[in-house]
């Protein structure tokens, strides 16, 4: 999976800043995420709405990315009904928000969730890089290799103390576990 390029650090000249409730946020336009996918995963990401209510105080989205096979849901919302009218309007902004929250499950944009610099935050592995190490131990079972997933399961489960760049070489591990595993099996059924 491209987790690693999903989860680079967004240039800052794409991060917007706005006011709420007193503070100052930092956020990604959702032609940001689309624009990343598209340059990262080119034609093999979707995103759908699965469901939507508008109340005509607040627009509420349930949406699904799916990214290389991998689905992630998440939602999205918009309650500003003063400055988006209509259902239409809320709708748009709620999807845009949806999308934007499915990117990060996939680690798109998550320094922008924290609430410290940077450089004051520990650097552990981020829940994303978690949910991507799961998802290539089980396509690795999956392929017969229960012995390696379940390996390395048990490792990311025993080292609390594993770092971001920890679970980027685990992840990069797992990757290349796969493409070997499916170079073999494809080779034997080419020489069967």
């Amino acid at each position: 999976m491209t987790i690693n390029a999903l989860s680079a650090k967004i240039p800052p000249e794409l991060v917007k800043q706005r006011e709420q409730g007193g503070a100052t946020l930092n956020y990604i336009e959702w032609s940001t995420v689309v624009k990343r996918f598209n340059e990262i995963c080119h034609n093999d990401w979707n995103f759908k709405v699965v469901d939507h209510t508008d109340d005509g105080e607040e627009a509420c989205v349930w949406g699904a990315l799916t990214v290389e096979g991998t689905t992630r849901e998440n939602m999205g919302f918009e309650d500003n009904c003063k400055f988006w009218k209509t259902p239409g309007s809320r709708y748009k902004s709620a999807v845009s928000d949806c999308i934007k929250r499915c990117a990060a499950m996939f680690g798109m944009g998550l320094e922008l969730y924290h609430d410290l610099p940077e450089t004051t935050m520990p650097d552990v592995m981020d829940p994303a890089q978690r949910l991507v190490v799961m998802d290539l131990c089980s396509r690795l079972a999956k392929m017969g290799e229960d012995d390696k997933a379940s390996q390395m399961v048990d490792y990311i489960d025993n080292t609390p103390e594993l770092t971001s760049k920890g679970a980027e070489k685990a992840i990069e591990r797992l990757e290349q576990t796969i493409a070997d595993v499916e170079g073999k099996q494809a080779e034997e059924k080419d020489n069967a």
